[in-house]
């Protein structure tokens, strides 16, 4: 196998392991819609009885609120890619022929870059620079789906706590009534 070969395969390697951790961002998704499910369900009983739950129960609903906000911020960041990943590499990789065309460069018709990537010269160059910018989106991915683990346990832990609190308090109104 050769430099340009092997390049190629990093490359498609680590396309795949990016893939496979928005694979595996569904199922937090899932967790976290369900959670915003029960929500929404209870939201009769919850408005009704809004003003005999206690400070605890609403300090805990807000904090799940608050999880929630910052867990979708983290999906976003996990779902959409780096903008434009060569302005964050190295200055010296900027001479790198980029295989990228933007949308920028299709508008104004502009592909030097593109042909001059072709160039059997400088096709290493450019699978090299392509491979650290797909490596520099993966581990963009993999550091904020980390993050996103933990928000959701948290989220899930105080999401449990509340609902505990929340039925013994909605028990405890409708024994009295």
């Amino acid at each position: 196998m050769d430099k340009k070969d092997l390049l190629i395969t990093l490359i498609q390697d680590t396309q795949e392991a990016s893939r496979f951790t928005e694979t595996k961002t569904v199922v937090i998704v899932s967790i976290l819609g369900g959670i915003v499910v029960n929500y929404i369900s209870d939201i009769d009983e919850i408005l009704k009885n809004f003003n005999t739950f206690s400070c605890c129960n609403y300090i805990l609903v807000t904090l799940v609120l608050l999880c929630l906000v910052v867990n979708i911020y983290f999906l976003a960041k996990i779902i959409v890619p780096i903008a434009n990943p060569v302005d964050k590499l190295a200055v010296e990789l900027n001479k790198y022929p980029n295989l990228f065309i933007s949308d920028e460069n299709i508008n104004n018709n502009n592909f030097s870059d593109y042909k001059k990537a072709l160039k059997n010269k400088n096709i290493l160059n450019s699978l090299q620079l392509e491979y650290i910018k797909v490596s520099l989106i993966r581990n963009n991915k993999i550091k904020f789906y980390k993050k996103l683990i933990v928000g959701s346990i948290i989220q899930v832990v105080l999401f449990i706590i509340h609902l505990l609190i929340y039925r013994s308090e909605l028990l405890a109104l409708i024994i009295t009534n």
